[in-house]
């Protein structure tokens, strides 16, 4: 499985966290981290993490290139996905399956159910809600992802072959014609185009509890210690991946599971989150400008 990723260097800090704890979780493992930056505006990325780094306007093609250079950090960093998807596909045809993950994302183990769920499947999304409740909490998380869209797309996984790249192509596609955020219009970024794609052959919602626990789906999954891991759901199944929504563009990050019970390991983990990214100068990466943001200015 080989595991992609998309940074600019203000965020360089997350994309670092997030590989070490991948090769932590599954040392077979191939980690490729894309940058969001110009060739001249790219940082130095320290050895042994990645498998390989590449910019990705070398990369990426006329039109794409000109999306990058006409949204901003956000849009384009989302837009970009199906974009690198395909190209990592193209470059490491011998890989059978890939996931992206955004970079604010912290892995606990093998993607084990990814693996098994592309055997049958093209395409895995994870859905941000799996079960039907009627709490007014519940009730406001409807409405977030009648918003945001159905699935988290800070995680997708595909399976190498036709039908597959027929999905990415199109998602592509929708992310050059609109990528931003406007609610009125049924718009947010890349990821409410993909629930029209949970409708396509070959695309399957992965219903486990413990994939892409993140702000807007953490009270409901239910998470909790056992054993010293993090478990999720009634059947107290195994936590993948947490993912840090709003972390990096948040004034008080260490608040964004705060709907969460006070006893929630959720709460002490953003705060382990925060400190490892402090003590690789987050505070002051994030504060640099993206490399793009001339060219959009002006």
């Amino acid at each position: 499985m080989t595991f992609v990723t998309i940074a600019t260097r203000r965020y360089l800090p997350m994309a670092l966290q997030l590989a070490a704890t991948i090769r932590a979780a599954d040392r077979s493992a191939e980690i490729w981290l894309w940058l969001a930056e110009p060739p001249q505006a790219c940082c130095v990325v320290p050895e042994g993490l990645f498998d390989r780094v590449l910019v990705a306007e070398e990369w990426i093609g006329t039109a794409m290139r000109e999306f990058v250079r006409s949204h901003d950090e956000l849009e384009a960093c989302c837009g970009l996905k199906p974009t690198v998807l395909l190209t990592t596909m193209d470059l490491k045809r011998e890989e059978r399956q890939f996931v992206l993950i955004d970079g604010d994302a912290w892995v606990f183990g093998p993607f084990d159910e990814v693996a098994r769920a592309l055997q049958t499947s093209d395409v895995v999304l994870t859905p941000h809600l799996l079960e039907a409740e009627a709490t007014r909490a519940a009730s406001d998380d409807l409405r977030k992802s009648l918003r945001w869209g159905v699935c988290n797309l800070g995680f997708i996984a595909v399976r190498q072959g036709a039908r597959g790249r027929e999905v990415l192509e199109w998602w592509r596609e929708r992310c050059l014609d609109a990528c931003t955020v406007d609610p009125a219009s049924g718009l947010f970024l890349d990821q409410k185009w993909m629930d029209l794609a949970l409708a396509f052959d070959g695309v399957a919602a992965l219903r486990h509890p413990g994939y892409n626990v993140n702000p807007t789906n953490a009270a409901a999954r239910g998470v909790s210690s056992a054993g010293g891991r993090l478990v999720a759901g009634a059947d107290r199944l195994p936590v993948r991946f947490v993912h840090f929504c709003g972390f990096g563009r948040s004034v008080r990050p260490t608040t964004i599971f705060d709907a969460c019970n006070e006893g929630s390991p959720l709460r002490r983990l953003v705060e382990e989150y925060d400190a490892v990214l402090q003590k690789m100068d987050f505070a002051v990466t994030r504060t640099r400008p993206w490399g793009y943001a001339s060219a959009l200015n002006g």
